[in-house]
């Protein structure tokens, strides 16, 4: 089960089929594989071996495809940095990952360059083709190989394929080690997008560096299909490329589904889609209707997994309406428990081998085979799982719990009420209470707590009720997945400050 097979098998049996597309640019399996061929000669030529770290730095391009590949071929480890930050943020990132080389395109070359001095890297620019690169910077002699060979044994299944950094709602992102043989199975046809090979591809809303975004172009490349990437996740971008594809299956995070619902349907085509589906945060049932109102003749799904730990659970179209609120039971191969406290705990050949560099974080990851996920949750008789919340969001008030995401449900039916987060603040008298962000439309006047507390009066017991209104003008959520930054809304709080509570 090795990545680099996927793409050796789909170009052997499709070469001729589309791979990836970028707005008019596509490739081929084919042409991926010889281009792909050419970088692993290129690396192994600049001294790359296997169990190398790859830092790739680059904005969305088939140009990073290539590198992708090569780095499997040889076993060396690539590890994705996000094209939209800038070199402050990438410096401490590289240098916990202390890569071998740090390549980058080419609106990135002078950043990068200083970057891989900082750290000691070698430092490189792939070209347009993406068949060669420029080595840059005082590394760039570095140790090429006399007759550039890949290693003997090449990598095995257990052996390091990537490093995923997490988002991550506080903190420096951790990152994620996931093998071959994780990747291949988190890809590999299931109970997931795609039943059958060949047909119409994906319009892949996430960047090439986040977990998603690898995925689905592996999901893809198992069923010899096509990952059309698009430059921003916004509702026009990704229904114009529906539109141009003629593509068969969209996925969007709520937040995302929320802007698509509020574009005009009648300026693209989308009649070639065939499943749209959701995930990633809570999936209100009233925001399922409204994607399935907008998508009738679509099969809708829910799916929820991290980066941790691949896919957990699914919902399927047949179970929407019979269990709302739910994100369905555990996909073939992955067992999902739940820990006292109500943690879910999720077991799978598909998990992560470890925190990069990290021994004590990835040992408090663990309970044995199982993989904490820091979410909190229920089974339900018939093993469907419903998400409460994330543990350390839970708030906890006069000794009672309360899950933000429960409030947050109700809070969007307020009058005016265009989005909304709830969060815990300390308080000397119960520990915590529950502080609800609004972002009000239009130019209405945030809620004062007592028109609040009078709306949810017979709608939840007493001690959920917000004790404090924080008007602000949008929530902060994370750029890939859309979570909200509770720890940051907490902080506007906690530092003094009042803004307008």
């Amino acid at each position: 089960m090795l990545v680099s097979d996927i793409l050796r098998d789909a170009a052997t049996v499709s070469p001729g089929a589309v791979c990836a597309t970028l707005e008019q640019r596509e490739l081929t399996f084919g042409e991926l594989a010889v281009r792909t061929g050419h970088m692993v000669q290129t690396l192994l030529s600049i001294g790359i071996a296997k169990g190398d770290r790859i830092a790739c730095w680059s904005d969305i391009s088939l140009d990073v495809l290539p590198v992708f590949g090569a780095a499997a071929q040889i076993g060396a480890v690539f590890a994705p940095l996000d094209g939209r930050l800038g070199a402050d943020e990438v410096l401490p990132l590289a240098s916990h990952l202390r890569p071998r080389v740090l390549i980058s395109d080419r609106g990135h070359a002078a950043d990068a360059m200083g970057v891989a001095v900082e750290i000691g890297a070698l430092s490189a620019v792939f070209d347009v083709e993406a068949s060669t690169l420029t080595t840059t910077g005082p590394g760039r002699k570095a140790a090429p190989a006399a007759s550039p060979q890949p290693s003997a044994t090449g990598p095995k299944e257990s052996d390091p394929h990537i490093i995923y950094l997490t988002s991550g709602s506080t903190g420096r992102p951790k990152g994620v080690v996931v093998s071959h043989r994780a990747s291949w199975l988190r890809s590999f046809p299931g109970d997931c997008f795609f039943s059958h090979a060949g047909g119409p591809g994906l319009v892949c809303m996430f960047p090439q560096s986040h977990f998603a975004g690898w995925n689905f172009t592996l999901e893809c490349w198992q069923r010899r299909r096509a990952v059309h990437y698009v430059r921003s996740a916004s509702a026009d971008a990704l229904l114009a490329e529906v539109a141009r594809r003629k593509a068969s299956h969209l996925y969007g995070i709520p937040a995302v589904w929320e802007r698509i619902l509020e574009t005009d349907a009648s300026r693209y085509d989308c009649s070639s889609l065939r499943q749209v589906d959701t995930g990633t945060s809570a999936a209100m049932p009233h925001l399922l209707e409204r994607v399935q109102e907008r998508f009738p003749w679509c099969e809708l799904r829910v799916y929820y997994g991290s980066t941790e730990g691949g896919m957990h659970t699914s919902l399927a179209p047949w179970d929407l309406w019979r269990k709302p609120g739910s994100v369905g039971k555990a996909v073939p191969g992955c067992r999902v428990v739940l820990a006292e406290d109500g943690e879910i705990l999720v077991a799978s050949e598909a998990v992560m081998s470890e925190y990069w560099d990290a021994p004590q974080e990835t040992a408090q990851a663990f309970d044995g085979d199982f993989y904490r996920t820091g979410d909190v949750g229920t089974l339900d008789p018939e093993g469907y799982l419903t998400i409460v919340g994330r543990k350390r969001e839970i708030i906890r008030t006069g000794g009672e719990s309360v899950a933000p995401v429960e409030v947050e449900a109700l809070l969007r039916s307020y009058p005016g009420v265009a989005d909304v987060a709830v969060f815990g603040v300390p308080d000397a008298q119960w520990g915590e209470v529950v502080c609800a962000a609004v972002v009000m439309g239009g130019d209405l006047a945030p809620p004062g707590v007592s028109h609040v507390r009078s709306f949810l009066e017979d709608k939840l017991a007493a001690y959920k009720h917000p004790r404090r209104i924080l008007a602000v003008d949008a929530i902060p959520r994370t750029p890939a997945t859309g979570q909200v930054k509770r720890a940051l809304l907490r902080q506007t709080l906690t530092d003094g400050g009042t803004g307008g509570v």
